[in-house]
């Protein structure tokens, strides 16, 4: 039986792997609404518990590691920076915020127009929107294959 990264390599690799590999909030496109969520623990007779919302205009939860368990998921988010995520030197703050344009920008000197500038400050501007309306390939969170 594979392990689930060999499961994605093998995939990754158009060979065939003992199952298909199943993600499950390994990125925003493939996360789980909130309200799904809180639905989906009790069903699967997990205790109910609240979602952290990753995103607060799509509304996806982050995936705990017991409903990954259960689901027998093969994917995880990289969240570098997120709050409760260990990244070099321990685990972030609770109170860290999502990186916006103006922290590339704190003079304001930009030559984007000032509807833009303050549309960028807006709440939806996470690493995975860095402007609404705007998509980017490298803004995207990245997913890597769980051990």
């Amino acid at each position: 039986m594979m392990n689930s990264r060999e499961r994605v390599l093998t995939a990754l690799d158009h060979r065939e792997p003992d199952r298909i590999p199943f993600d499950l909030g390994g990125t925003i496109v493939t996360a789980i609404h909130v309200g799904a969520h809180r639905a989906l623990r009790p069903a699967l007779g997990l205790p109910p518990r609240e979602p952290q919302v990753i995103d607060p205009i799509q509304h996806p939860a982050l995936v705990e590691d017991d409903l990954k368990t259960r689901l027998v998921v093969d994917a995880a988010p990289v969240l570098a920076g997120a709050p409760g995520t260990e990244v070099a030197g321990g685990p972030v703050p609770a109170t860290s915020r999502a990186r916006t344009s103006e922290d590339d920008d704190p003079a304001g000197t930009s030559t984007h127009s000032s509807a833009t500038s303050s549309r960028s400050a807006s709440p939806s501007s996470t690493p995975c929107n860095p402007e609404p309306g705007r998509w980017s390939p490298g803004a995207s969170s990245a997913t890597s294959a769980a051990t």
